[in-house]
């Protein structure tokens, strides 16, 4: 990576905000930085390039119990690959979607999707853990050539957080910023 890739470097936040519907109490579960993937660089390029025939826009946000380590009571590390070489949620099936209802361009270098869970979504066979999260651009057939061409996705950015446990009484709210 030379000087140009670092000034250049892709930033990100993303918050976790759950809401208990019966109680009316709101809270931020989790909140930090994210890992931004080699397929949001390329899709930039793309994008400031011009080329809008390509460009791939952000449509929803996945979710999966593949961030916290159980057995040692931890957060993993948010890298963009897992020991295979590929992001966990490329290969993973997701366990819940939330699509993208809004965004906001709060100045002309940042933009913040928001993703709602509703109440009756996510909840598995009662309640569901959720530890890892991914900002999706439409196309999700993408090659991704770091992993050797071993998956397809659109996976722009990527999280792993703090298990929050989603039921029928929780709607989850996920705010995440992509700074340039």
């Amino acid at each position: 990576m030379d000087n140009l890739d670092k000034f250049y470097a892709f930033k990100g936040h993303f918050q976790v905000v759950v809401k208990d519907v019966v109680s009316g109490k709101e809270w931020i579960h989790f909140e930090d930085h994210n890992t931004i993937t080699y397929i949001a660089k390329r899709d930039a390029v793309r994008m400031f390039g011009g080329d809008n025939t390509t460009l791939r826009y952000i449509q929803k946000m996945k979710f999966t119990d593949q961030g916290y380590d159980y057995a040692n009571s931890g957060v993993y590390p948010t890298t963009e690959t897992s020991d295979l070489g590929v992001p966990l949620l490329y290969t993973a099936s997701s366990l819940g979607v939330a699509y993208v209802d809004d965004y906001t361009v709060t100045n002309t270098s940042k933009v913040t999707f928001t993703a709602i869970m509703l109440t009756s979504q996510g909840n598995g066979s009662g309640s569901q853990n959720y530890s890892q999260a991914g900002l999706y651009t439409v196309d999700e057939t993408l090659l991704n050539p770091p992993a050797n061409d071993m998956a397809t996705s659109g996976l722009f950015a990527i999280k792993n957080f703090a298990p929050v446990i989603k039921n029928a009484n929780l709607q989850l709210t996920f705010n995440w910023s992509i700074i340039v």
